[in-house]
């Protein structure tokens, strides 16, 4: 084996990918257009409104800042239950062991589709819609060694 990791994937690491992907997309761009266009309007109208129309532009300005991320919190809580808990990957010349509550699965190189080196994490993504995700508190110092050995695998 090159390689053994545990994976150890919190809501705290899913959450951050989530944002880290809304935030550098087209959603992003316009969740920001809309925020600044929310205070923009909220600041010009606000001496002029009654207590309703306040009401509602606060509401408005808290969409993209609070209401987002506390959505894309709720998303990564709900697919963190369904990760195993205790998951372990090894990494070797004929592919990828995975072991996970009790099992174990083979995976070949072939099967790799695709890697993918995210701000906090590399993700390894199977031709059969699976995934792995690694931290880099789990990959620690390795993450650039450890990312170039699995491009190299599938290519």
């Amino acid at each position: 084996m090159r390689y053994k990791f545990r994976c150890d994937v919190t809501v705290k690491d899913l959450w951050s990918l989530y944002m880290y992907r809304i935030y550098h997309s087209m959603v992003g761009v316009c969740s920001l257009v809309l925020a600044v266009s929310m205070i923009a309007l909220t600041v010009r109208f606000w001496g002029e409104s009654g207590n309703g129309v306040r009401f509602v532009l606060i509401l408005a300005c808290l969409l993209v800042p609070v209401v987002q991320p506390l959505g894309a919190w709720m998303r990564s809580k709900k697919q963190a239950k369904q990760l195993p808990k205790e998951m372990e990957l090894w990494f070797g010349d004929k592919g990828i062991y995975v072991q996970a509550d009790g099992q174990t699965a083979t995976i070949d190189w072939k099967k790799i589709g695709r890697v993918s080196k995210e701000h906090n994490l590399v993700i390894l993504l199977t031709r059969d819609g699976r995934g792995y995700m690694l931290t880099n508190r789990v990959l620690g110092k390795d993450r650039d060694e450890f990312y170039q050995y699995l491009v190299s695998r599938i290519s």
